[in-house]
């Protein structure tokens, strides 16, 4: 079974034994929303899974395909954002770029859910309100833990190398489950993956309905 596969059947399990980075940079083209300056919507995708190099496995996301999985961005100064419907089945993932200081909130508007990717934790509410009753967010602490231990593995960008925080929301036993890998990259264009790191006690962060 392939790592993918096995997250989509058992989250709980397959995330001790795998980690994942997003790579979107190819085969997504998200869309600008319009009067809302710095702020994009992603929307329905493909993942497809990539080669595994330093123990991470790369998830390629497209448009196109089966599309039964989603995909919102991380927007330099602004807002990310996918709608989601909440009835969606068992296995269904939704991926964001890579988090450094980002927050994740997620409303429920009628028969959607809402998933935002607030770049610096700052900008959502000023360039753009999140829409509905929030059910879940998650601030850099949750995810990056008490010590931000990938700033120590990078020795403060000093070696060229920089670090972040994967966060993967699936749908599993009729609940969302929220989860973060946490992965050093190397310097370049292809961001190569050098080691995965734990930032907290476990990868799991949280569910919601």
């Amino acid at each position: 079974m392939s790592a993918l596969s096995h997250f989509r059947q058992d989250p709980e399990k397959a995330i001790d034994r795998y980690d994942f980075m997003a790579d979107a940079r190819e085969g997504f083209r998200t869309t600008a929303i319009p009067n809302a300056s710095r702020c994009e919507y992603g929307g329905p995708c493909t993942l497809k899974e990539g080669k595994t190099v330093n123990g991470v496995t790369r998830l390629l996301v497209s448009c196109g395909g089966t599309a039964t999985d989603y995909f919102f961005p991380w927007v330099n100064r602004g807002v990310g954002e996918v709608r989601v419907p909440a009835g969606s089945a068992n296995g269904t993932i939704v991926v964001t770029g890579g988090m450094n200081g980002c927050g994740l909130v997620v409303t429920k508007n009628g028969p959607h859910l809402v998933f935002y990717h607030d770049a610096d934790n700052c900008y959502l509410g000023v360039l753009r309100a999140a829409n509905g009753t929030t059910v879940c967010s998650v601030a850099p602490r949750d995810y990056m833990g008490p010590l931000n231990i990938g700033e120590s593995l990078v020795g403060g960008g000093a070696t060229g190398n920089a670090y972040l925080h994967q966060l993967l929301i699936i749908k599993s036993g009729g609940k969302w489950k929220v989860f973060s890998c946490g992965i050093i990259i190397g310097p370049g264009i292809d961001m190569p993956p050098l080691r995965s790191f734990r930032a907290t006690i476990t990868k799991y962060i949280c569910s919601f309905d």
